[in-house]
């Protein structure tokens, strides 16, 4: 499983209420892979965790030459001379959709919280997709229909170009290019020298231990260009215990 989540909520990261949603998330991470450590043990397996889960961040990375001339020096001592000075930010998509196998897709509005999901707040929306002459059955064993397609056009985007071992995402081979491409713009991402890459993924700056543990990694006990943990906190909000999601 591929899963692409924005590095931090819309906002300050280092707020309450972000560092809470934070604090929640990175608990929610150690769960599901907590429970993959405890399976892989349960049959005497070798492999790691995160061959069967990984998390991804989009951000991007720019260089001098991408500023266009004449632009407005931001203020000193503000977040948005840290991004000038750094070239590097995080992008923040509102997306919620779903690729199961290159069989089905799922694009909806709705989040996993109260306001989504009581039923009595939010108005929602959700659109499915299969096409049933193209499933993995009728094409030994790889779907190779639209739904395909549209899951390689969005890889291509996200990892810098469009690679063969991604038609099979779910092969050992594609895992380990996903992994290098992904790690190898992370350390460009943190990078003192500003530069450009076509890449716009990076793991999620957790460290995955084998029984499914998850510890902060060099570089990343903050986020770049704040002060804000990224395993979050509580934050005791007023009436912390009916406010669980925001």
């Amino acid at each position: 499983m591929y899963v692409t989540i924005p590095l931090f909520p819309e906002g300050d990261p280092a707020s309450n209420a972000s560092q809470e949603i934070l604090y929640w998330q990175h608990l929610t991470m150690e769960g599901m892979y907590t429970r993959i450590g405890n399976a892989l043990k349960k049959v005497k397996s070798e492999a790691h965790p995160m061959d069967y889960l990984m998390f991804f961040s989009p951000c991007k990375s720019e260089g001098s030459d991408q500023v266009p001339e004449g632009m407005a020096e931001p203020d000193p001592d503000t977040q948005a001379a840290k991004v000038r000075a750094s070239l590097r930010h995080p992008i923040y998509v509102h997306s919620k959709m779903m690729i199961v196998d290159d069989d089905y897709i799922i694009v909806g509005s709705a989040n996993i919280n109260q306001r989504s999901l009581s039923g009595s707040r939010d108005s929602e929306i959700a659109v499915g997709g299969q096409q049933v002459d193209h499933q993995a059955q009728d094409h030994d064993g790889q779907p190779r229909g639209a739904i395909h397609t549209f899951r390689l056009a969005l890889w291509s985007a996200h990892l810098g170009g469009l690679r063969e071992e991604f038609s099979n995402p779910a092969s050992q081979e594609c895992v380990d290019v996903v992994r290098q491409i992904t790690q190898e713009y992370q350390e460009l991402y943190l990078s003192e020298e500003t530069q450009f890459s076509q890449v716009h993924l990076l793991p999620y700056p957790i460290q995955v231990n084998q029984n499914g543990s998850v510890e902060n990694i060099q570089g990343w006990k903050n986020f770049p260009d704040t002060e804000a943990p990224v395993f979050g906190g509580i934050s005791m909000l007023p009436n912390y215990n009916n406010k669980i999601t925001t």
